[in-house]
This record gives structure tokens, C-alpha cells and sequence, in this order.
């Protein structure tokens, strides 16, 4: 496509081909000048200057810029969604209506014609560059940080931790439900459990950390050897995927607020999910950059902590790590306050039972990561068996 103006107007023209340099594909580029052209913006874009492109793409992998449209709003970042989020969109703006003032605006959308869409949103915290995500936050910040986010998850975005469902769902049910196609016939978890060496698809129990634990995938596809209990869950709003580089944190004067926190990347958004979904997303993603220490010292002490917390085990676990579970697991505690605390745990169990087989198809945390969150799913699976074939106490 030649970038020229329909009125032969000079510095419109270098506009349009500046606006097709900022992406290396053409496909994109057109759309973008396409949409300068005739989007429903009611103004004039042009390219930011200086530029800004601090890595070309976003933690999800999806190319970004940023534009200005003028007279107004201003700056506005330019996201290309994948064909396989080509309703990020429409996901984007219903999340927006239930949330405004934490979910970044969206401003439009535009077809790149090949499945693919632009989005135009506003820059989380008003700014492009006085902003950072909560992964940048220090070991003594994030702790806080994340039981803000996950207070506001279960008390603010929803309505604190209620069971509207009657009638209970069955663990591997509600396992292939988290989970999807990646549990589905040659899906990337099942994938993923045919590398480990002594993992049969018939597996049902697994010697690991020197304890007899479930195998996790055979608790989400079924197995008459194993029990399959019923679940009641409380459920609501969800992010889908909320790791912490989709929570931006404005920064003022110097320091970042986290209490202004916006999330970003609406693809996944659910009115309907699990409310510990998030959390435990939050939580394993944020300890990430310890798992390879973790894996390396060749414990289970971590694992063990985060399904069964106990004082005896904190100790034994470097004090950032601790202060982060901690600080998420009290929110939790408080918002189960009332007789909920007993199907809260249940249900945090069996996210990190999704969560941790979820991740452990992740290639970019190594093998050794890899492995690190399938044992935490299997540890998570033994501890909500266990609790399930003991029941109660008297």
C-alpha cells in the first residue's frame, strides 16, 4: 500500500508512512493506516516523538505501539491480538463495564484482515512511561501489592466468597474445565506428562518427593483408581490470566502505587469462574523468579507450604518468599470468614492443582520449572484427597 493522503497533503502523507513503519508486518501496518484514515476516532494520528516501543511486544507475545491522536485523547497504545484472541475486544469492554477504574479503557478496535485485530487503549496510569507492572516491584513491596490486588479480586471486583451453585461438580469435571483443550487428546499437559519418565497413561499414583501422591493429570481426565470428589465453588469475575506483568502500576513521585493498580489484557475475561482462578494464577506466577532456586535445592519444603501452611515449614523458606504466601493466604482467610473457609481451601486446592499443570507447559521456565509446578500439582491433588478421605475432624 502507498501511504498517501487523499488530499495530497504533505505532512499527512509522511504521517501515514511513519504510522507504517511502526510495525515490521505489512498486514498490520495497512490496518493501522487504514485506521488512521477512516477509524472512528474523530481526529488526527500521528506517531509518537520520540517514539515509544520499549520491546515491541507485550508479555503475552502480541506486537505493541503507541500512536497520538489528536485533539484527543492523546496517547494511545496500539495492541495487535492474536487470531486466537480476535474477541479481546468485546471481552476487553465488557470487563471495563464492571470495573472502569481498574481495567485500562479501551478505545477501539480495528480488523488487521487475517483473523487478526488492533486494539487502542489509553495508557494505564496515564502515562507510557510512569508506569511499570507489578513484577518490577521489590521483594519488600510485592507481598503488600499482591494482597491488595487479591482483596479487591474477592471483595471488590466481587462481592466476597459465596456458593450460588446447588448442586456440587466432580473434581476431574471441574479440572478439564480450567483447563481445556490443554487436557483434551494430544492437548499440551498431556504432552507435557508422556516426557516424565514412569508416567503411564494408566499412572494413577505417582512417588514423588518421596511421598505417594496423585498423578494430576489422571485427576483431571478420571481414574477408577482414584476418588473423584464433588466440589462447591464460589465463582464470579476473573481475569483468565493474571499474572503480574498485566497489572500496571502507576508510579508518582518517584515511588509506584500499587493501590492504583490497572489490569490489562482482557482476553480471558470470565463472569463465571472460579475465584480462585486468579489468585493462584497471581500467586504461582509471582513466585516464579524463585522456582529456580527452589528447584535447584531439590526440597518440597515450598510445595508444602503453599498447600498446607505451617510455621515449621516457613522457616525454612527465605523470608520474601514466605511474607508473599502469607500475605495472599490471610487475604484469602479473611474473605472465607463465616463458614467458608473449609470450601475456600478445597477449591484454592484444586487451582493449584490447574494452575501448577498449567504451567508446567510453560518451555520458557526450563525443565526444572517445569517439573517444580507439576510436583506442586501433585502435591496440591494429595492434599485435597487427602482431605476428602479423611473428612473432618470430630
Amino acid at each position: 500500500m502507498e501511504y498517501e493522503d487523499d488530499l495530497g497533503d504533505p505532512q499527512a502523507s509522511k504521517d501515514l508512512r511513519d504510522l507504517g513503519a511502526l510495525f515490521d508486518e505489512k498486514a498490520v501496518s495497512d490496518a493501522l493506516v487504514q485506521w488512521a484514515r477512516h477509524g472512528g476516532h474523530g481526529g488526527t494520528v500521528r506517531p509518537l516523538v520520540p517514539p515509544w516501543r520499549p520491546s515491541g511486544t507485550s508479555a503475552s507475545g502480541a506486537l505493541l505501539t503507541a500512536v497520538l491522536v489528536m485533539p484527543r485523547p492523546g496517547a494511545v497504545v496500539v495492541k495487535v491480538s492474536t487470531a486466537d484472541q480476535a474477541g479481546e475486544g468485546h471481552a476487553h469492554a465488557r470487563a471495563q463495564l464492571t470495573a472502569p477504574d481498574r481495567i485500562v479503557p479501551l478505545r477501539w478496535t480495528w480488523p488487521v484482515g487475517d483473523g487478526r485485530m488492533l486494539t487502542f487503549q489509553s495508557p494505564a496510569g496515564e502515562s507510557l512511561y510512569d508506569v511499570s507492572t507489578l513484577a518490577s516491584l521489590s521483594g519488600r513491596e510485592l507481598p503488600d501489592a499482591a494482597a491488595f490486588v487479591t482483596r479487591w479480586l474477592l471483595t471488590g471486583w466481587n462481592d466476597g466468597l459465596h456458593v450460588r451453585q446447588t448442586t456440587p461438580t466432580s473434581l476431574s469435571a471441574l479440572l478439564r474445565g480450567e483447563l481445556g483443550a490443554l487436557v483434551a487428546n494430544g492437548g499440551s499437559v498431556l504432552l507435557y506428562g508422556a516426557r516424565i519418565e514412569g508416567l503411564e497413561p494408566d499412572t494413577a499414583r505417582l512417588r514423588i518427593d518421596g511421598r505417594d501422591l496423585p498423578n494430576p493429570l489422571a485427576l483431571a481426565t478420571g481414574h477408577p483408581r482414584l476418588p473423584d470428589p464433588a466440589l462447591h465453588l464460589a465463582r464470579g469475575r476473573a481475569h483468565g490470566d493474571l499474572h503480574p506483568h498485566n497489572i500496571m502500576v502507576p508510579h508518582r513521585e518517584g515511588r509506584p502505587r500499587y493501590e492504583d493498580f490497572r489490569l490489562i489484557d482482557m482476553a480471558t475475561f470470565a463472569e463465571d469462574a472460579p475465584l480462585s482462578r486468579d489468585v493462584a494464577t497471581l500467586l504461582l506466577s509471582a513466585l516464579a523468579p524463585e522456582v529456580p532456586a527452589e528447584a535447584a535445592r531439590g526440597d518440597d519444603t515450598l510445595l508444602r507450604y503453599l498447600v498446607r501452611p505451617h510455621e515449621d515449614l516457613s522457616d525454612r523458606i527465605p523470608p520474601a518468599t514466605s511474607r508473599l504466601v502469607r500475605a495472599v493466604r490471610e487475604v484469602c482467610a479473611q474473605a472465607a470468614e463465616g463458614g467458608m473457609y473449609d470450601l475456600w481451601n478445597a477449591q484454592f486446592l484444586l487451582s493449584l492443582v490447574a494452575t501448577g499443570l498449567r504451567f508446567s507447559t510453560y518451555a520458557n521456565l526450563g525443565d526444572a520449572g517445569r517439573w517444580w509446578y507439576f510436583r506442586l500439582a501433585a502435591h496440591a491433588g494429595g492434599e485435597l484427597l487427602g482431605r476428602h478421605e479423611e473428612g473432618p475432624s470430630p
